[in-house]
């Protein structure tokens, strides 16, 4: 939430205060200005994700049994996977409220048919095999497989699979959607 939020925002700020009219002057490619600030989002959001994860082991007593190294790559793609989404949505976002709105028509339903508050395997038949496709699924299952079944990302590879496949498509739609003449103007 904090990723998709978080840099949708940042690109509709950007365009209210004229910085991307300033931008469009330089030789910057759209997609190396993308990877810029999902890079510098990507740093407050391990910082963030760190804080909590610390707090659950230290004082909430979770043991996380599978490598920690690995569970952080994960954490990294799949943080990567939605500040990339975010910039989709900030680009089709001309407003701050408009960007929370189509922010949170992405994000909670894949709150609710992802297996986060509830398995996949008690959703209604018909809408299994979506959810089993949304990104945040194949996050959160390899998360948990890696997490509390202690696997290795070579027992994960369909979901790491489908990590690549997200990660692709959502970079490849933020600089696709991001237009430095639709900013000029």
């Amino acid at each position: 939430q904090i990723s998709i939020s978080g840099s949708g925002f940042n690109l509709v700020e950007y365009r209210r205060k004229g910085i991307l009219k300033r931008l469009f002057v330089t030789p910057l490619q759209p997609r190396d200005f993308i990877l810029g600030l999902v890079l510098a989002r990507l740093v407050v959001c391990l910082v963030q994700l760190s804080v909590l994860l610390g707090v659950a082991v230290l004082f909430l007593g979770v043991t996380i049994t599978g490598n920690l190294v690995e569970l952080y790559l994960v954490i990294v793609l799949g943080t990567v996977i939605f500040l990339s989404m975010g910039f989709c949505l900030g680009s089709l976002a001309k407003t701050q409220q408009a960007i929370l709105a189509i922010g949170n028509l992405f994000i909670f339903p894949q709150m609710f048919l992802s297996g986060i508050f509830f398995p996949i395997d008690s959703l209604p038949e018909v809408i299994q095999p979506i959810a089993g496709l949304l990104p945040l699924s194949f996050v959160a299952n390899a998360l948990r497989e890696i997490a509390t079944n202690g696997l290795s990302l070579l027992e994960i590879l369909p979901e790491l699979a489908g990590i690549g496949v997200w990660l692709a498509v959502g970079f490849g739609l933020a600089t696709r959607l991001f237009v430095w003449k639709e900013v000029a103007n």
